[in-house]
């Protein structure tokens, strides 16, 4: 992970932690945002697009999980 700023990385734990949290499906977004620490899940759902390239729930209805 060299070269990633703390923010980058954070966001990556992040991110990967919510991919995991969203194969339950009585989870909403709101709730993985605030288990992985945003405190918004309107953020929480921009910096996943920003990064992931789609919502959170275009990414649950993508995944086979």
């Amino acid at each position: 992970m060299s070269g990633w700023n703390f923010s980058d990385y954070l966001t990556s734990i992040r991110l990967n932690h919510a991919k995991k949290l969203m194969a339950d499906s009585e989870l909403t977004n709101a709730q993985i945002a605030r288990l992985v620490g945003y405190t918004s899940d309107t953020v929480f759902i921009r910096v996943f697009k920003k990064v992931e390239g789609l919502t959170p729930g275009n990414y649950r209805e993508t995944k086979p999980f």
